[in-house]
C-alpha cells in the first residue's frame, strides 16, 4: 500500500470498476448522489457514478482528515464542482468506459479528462473544436483517432481547469495534440498541459497553471466510510 498525499501538490488518482464492488461503495455517497445513482438506467452509468463519487469523497476527507459523510460539495455558475470545506484541495473528475480519474492539487484549480475511442464522427467533430492549424495535424496525422483523442482531452482539461467549461469555447483553446508535456497561454494565463498514453489505447490529460507535474496512482480499495482508514493504492505508471 502506497499513501502519496502528503509531500505531493498534485496527485492523479486512477481507478478501474472491476477493482471494487459497487455495494461496498453506496455508503460513501450522500442522499443527492443517491438520488442521482438512482436516476441511471444502465448499470455501467450507475457503477461509475459511484465509483467517481466514493472516491471523491474518501480521497478529500484524507486531505482534510474528517470523515467522508462529513463533506459537503456544490458547483460553480459553470458546473464545476468544489468542496465547500474551506481547506479543502482543488480537485476534478473525469470518466470513461471503466475508469475514473480524479485530479487533485494544493496549488490552484485543476482539470482533467480521460478518454478511449469509441463509435464517433471525429472527422465532424474535429471543425467544431479545432483551429484550421489543429485540424490540418489531424488530417495529416498518422492515427488521426489517437490525435483527435489527445487533442480532445487537452482541449477538455483546460476548459476545466479555467472553470468555464466547454462554454469557453473548445476551439479557442490552442493544443498540441501530442503525448507529453506543453505549455499554453488561454484567456491569460500560462497552463501546462500533461498528456499521457492511457491503457487500452486511451488519452489522458492534466491541465494546471501551477505547471508542477502529478503523481499518478491507482487505486485498489477504499474505506467504506470507515472514519480514519486510508484508501489503498499501488503504484502506476503512464
Amino acid at each position: 500500500m502506497t499513501n502519496i498525499i502528503e509531500g505531493s501538490a498534485s496527485v492523479i488518482y486512477v481507478a478501474n470498476i472491476t477493482d471494487f464492488t459497487i455495494g461496498n461503495l453506496i455508503p460513501l455517497l450522500s442522499d443527492a448522489e443517491m438520488v442521482r445513482f438512482d436516476r441511471f438506467r444502465q448499470s455501467a452509468d450507475k457503477e461509475r457514478h459511484a465509483l467517481a463519487h466514493s472516491l471523491k469523497r474518501a480521497v478529500i476527507s484524507q486531505y482534510l482528515s474528517c470523515a467522508p459523510s462529513g463533506l459537503s460539495f456544490t458547483q460553480s455558475s459553470h458546473g464545476k464542482p468544489f468542496c465547500l470545506h474551506s481547506e479543502a484541495p482543488h480537485f476534478n473528475l473525469s470518466h470513461s468506459g471503466d475508469w475514473v480519474v480524479l485530479a487533485v492539487s494544493t496549488e490552484g484549480e485543476v482539470g482533467v479528462d480521460v478518454e478511449f475511442v469509441r463509435e464517433l464522427d471525429t472527422d465532424s467533430v474535429i471543425r467544431r473544436v479545432s483551429s484550421a492549424q489543429e485540424i490540418d495535424m489531424y488530417q495529416n496525422s498518422d492515427s488521426p483517432s489517437q490525435y483527435f483523442l489527445r487533442l480532445w482531452t487537452q482541449k477538455e482539461a483546460i476548459s476545466k481547469a479555467c472553470g468555464q467549461g466547454i462554454s469557453v469555447g473548445l476551439s479557442s483553446i490552442p493544443c498540441t495534440g501530442e503525448v507529453g508535456d506543453h505549455l499554453l497561454s488561454f484567456l491569460g494565463i500560462s497552463y501546462t498541459a500533461y498528456t499521457y498514453s492511457f491503457p487500452n489505447e486511451g488519452v489522458l490529460s492534466y491541465a494546471t497553471a501551477a505547471h508542477t507535474r502529478p503523481e499518478i496512482v491507482r487505486v485498489v480499495s477504499l474505506p467504506c466510510g470507515v472514519f480514519g482508514k486510508s484508501f489503498e493504492s499501488i503504484d502506476f505508471a503512464l
